[in-house]
């Protein structure tokens, strides 16, 4: 199953990170992947790792914090649902369902199928339609 974070700005907006095994950084600098550009986020502020069949959040001795549904936390499991505010910012720890594609009709044939196109393009035999002259 995939996870991602996602902040619900206060204009409506909506932002999704994918949250990567083994572990997603989340902070100021660059080279985190999901960066936070506020001054209350600590450049390297903390980390979501995968922890056996679960997850789990760290702060990374960061300035301000993590704070899950909450309550201020240096390390704990998350689920999905959770609530994780990092500054300013409030994030859901989300599961994402996979995508199953739409299954694929047969081509119908048969005269039903021929009438039932007959009658759709208006009475023109579907060759005349196809095939102009």
């Amino acid at each position: 199953m995939e996870y991602r974070l996602v902040n619900h700005g206060d204009d409506g907006t909506e932002s999704a990170h994918p949250v990567a095994e083994p572990f997603t950084t989340i902070g100021r600098a660059a080279d985190n992947l999901v960066q936070l550009t506020d001054r209350e986020v600590s450049k390297h502020h903390a980390v979501i790792r995968r922890d056996g069949e679960g997850w789990q959040i760290e702060d990374l001795e960061s300035r301000n914090g993590v704070v899950l549904n909450g309550t201020r936390t240096p390390k704990a499991a998350i689920v999905s649902g959770d609530r994780i505010e990092i500054g300013p910012y409030t994030f859901a720890f989300e599961a994402v369902a996979p995508q199953t594609p739409f299954p694929v009709a047969k081509e119908p044939t048969g005269p039903a199928t021929r009438e039932a196109l007959y009658r759709l393009i208006g009475g023109k035999r579907a060759e005349e339609t196809i095939n102009p002259r």
